[in-house]
């Protein structure tokens, strides 16, 4: 991965991260705890210069040719023999390093991390097992990692910039990305002081990469929590400048567009407000060219603006690219209220949860007695920081399943008629007949109730990227917006912006710059509210 020279930020940049450095750096450093460094093994000698015949190197390069044609399984042959044949090669070690990578890209996890270990007993001052120790980390964490495997996570990609630090290792990729990904770690696992340090570490003290566009994201989102700030409008304002940075630095196309995206939600949320613009202008239909909608039920809008729409009518759920077209579809027996989680949308059925583009499916039982029983009458559902299921029955109301599917506890009783799991992990459900919204921990602890409404029949419950708190009023056809806090702060409907009515609202989504999609019934279609 190239790495760029180190240049000045720009202005508005250089004296937003100073001033915010200024305020919070002794909170960071008070609160950061960075555990225990477990120490590198003993100093290995690399293989002798003659053993880089030229057998090994060609076997290398024609595992790398197969690996970006997309032939792992090929790739992986050649790998292997490489390390078979020769054992003592010179380019053992970046073999052994490349090798993990493919397994991972595999998602052959366990085979990868061994291939870790060897790089980093075998090499333990070498910049590869920097890069393996990295590696190991996003390992650990990828996908539905349980908690324990986050910490220990933590634990190898903080041994990268203990061991391999600046002043003897100038200019390392891996300690870069090391500290991005404990970044990323740190604000799953809820603690912002320790990912503001590890992004502004990056941000201060590393030459700018490709890593660089990651780091501005992350200390973006931790000023954003708003949980080092006492200003949450200077704090959304400091977000909002260092996302423009990545925009005008255009480093990848697809980390401009996630930028522009998240600019556009704390404008419309945040800041359109203090200006006295509405927050949202407009109403349209979406087209749908292809689909033709009979008894809608649920629909669920991804950062990037897909939606996943399912319908009863139809029995299948249908997944459409960002111009309304069809991308996908599934045959489902009673869909419910799909949602979206690290990018794959999930799909409840009548007796279990399918993620679409993978087709896998998974289906939960609960203890009655000395025996167990299918959960089955799905509605709706999401997937927690730690990679667990909270699914909602309309019999038994909400559960809190493991990654593995297995039964944890029951969450909450009542008539729930909705859930959200937020950026946080936490979860909010939306109850009918209390018309309220309560709030649970990541871990499934109620912490009380967040919203006490008057609606005459909520139906659904959205969330977007900041925390706000969407809540469909079927009964009143009516768009309740609420803060983090549970605070009113917006209402729309029955009449739209621009004069749109909404007749028979029966789910909504919201996407990563704040678009809102409502879902009407009988006859069925897509209301975006921009």
């Amino acid at each position: 991965m190239a790495v760029r020279p180190k240049t000045s930020p720009a202005p508005g940049c250089f004296r937003t991260r100073s001033a915010v450095s200024r305020l919070w750096a002794a909170a960071l450093a008070a609160a950061v705890a960075w555990g225990p460094v477990l120490p590198g093994p003993a100093s290995a000698q690399r293989p002798a210069a003659s053993a880089e015949d030229d057998s090994a190197l060609r076997l290398l390069q024609q595992a790398r040719r197969l690996r970006a044609e997309g032939d792992l399984v090929a790739a992986a042959r050649d790998y292997q023999l490489l390390l078979d044949r020769f054992p003592d090669s010179a380019v053992l070690e970046q073999g052994l390093l490349e090798t993990a990578e493919l397994h991972f890209e595999r998602d052959d996890r366990d085979r990868a991390l061994r291939f870790t270990e060897q790089v980093i007993d075998r090499f333990p001052r070498s910049p590869s097992a920097a890069a393996a120790l990295a590696l190991e980390g996003e390992i650990l964490a990828s996908g539905a990692a349980p908690l324990a495997d986050l910490e220990q996570a933590l634990v190898s990609l903080r041994r990268v910039p203990v061991l391999f630090p600046e002043s003897r290792y100038p200019n390392l990729d891996a300690r870069t990305r090391a500290r991005v990904r404990m970044g990323e770690i740190s604000l799953r696992l809820g603690d912002s002081a320790a990912a503001g340090a590890a992004f502004l570490a990056v941000l201060e003290d590393e030459a700018e990469s490709s890593w660089t566009d990651q780091a501005r994201f992350g200390w973006a989102r931790v000023l954003l929590e708003g949980e080092l700030s006492p200003d949450p409008a200077a704090a959304a304002a400091a977000a909002a400048d260092e996302l423009q940075q990545i925009v005008d630095a255009g480093r990848d196309p697809d980390s401009a567009d996630r930028a522009r995206r998240i600019l556009t939600l704390i404008h419309r949320t945040l800041l359109r407000p203090t200006a006295g613009v509405p927050r949202w202008q407009v109403a349209r239909t979406l087209q749908t060219p292809g689909l033709e909608l009979k008894k809608g039920v649920g629909l669920a809008a991804s950062d990037d603006g897909r939606l996943v729409l399912t319908d009863e009518g139809l029995d299948r759920a249908v997944l459409l690219g960002r111009e309304g077209t069809v991308e996908d579809t599934a045959a489902l027996d009673k869909p419910g209220r799909p949602w979206f989680h690290q990018g794959e949308a999930y799909v409840p059925q009548d007796d279990g949860v399918r993620a679409l583009s993978a087709r896998a499916g998974w289906s939960f039982v609960v203890p009655r007695g000395n025996k167990s029983e299918p959960v089955k009458q799905l509605l709706a559902g999401g997937r927690g920081s730690y990679g667990g299921w909270f699914v909602l029955d309309r019999s038994r109301g909400v559960l809190a399943f493991d990654p593995a599917g297995a039964f944890a506890a029951p969450v909450t009783g009542g008539e729930p008629i909705d859930l959200v799991v937020d950026h946080r992990g936490r979860v909010d459900v939306l109850d009918k007949k209390a018309a309220s919204v309560t709030r649970f921990s990541r871990d499934g602890r109620a912490e009380g109730t967040l919203i006490k409404g008057s609606w005459d029949k909520p139906q659904a419950l959205a969330v977007d990227g900041l925390g706000h708190l969407y809540v469909l009023d079927r009964g009143a056809a009516r768009i309740e917006v609420f803060n983090d806090d549970g605070v009113a702060v917006d209402r729309l409907g029955p009449r739209l912006p621009g004069g749109l009515e909404l007749r028979n609202p029966v789910d909504l989504a919201v996407d990563g710059s704040g678009r809102i999609y409502v879902l009407e019934g009988r006859p069925s279609r897509v209301v975006v509210v921009e």
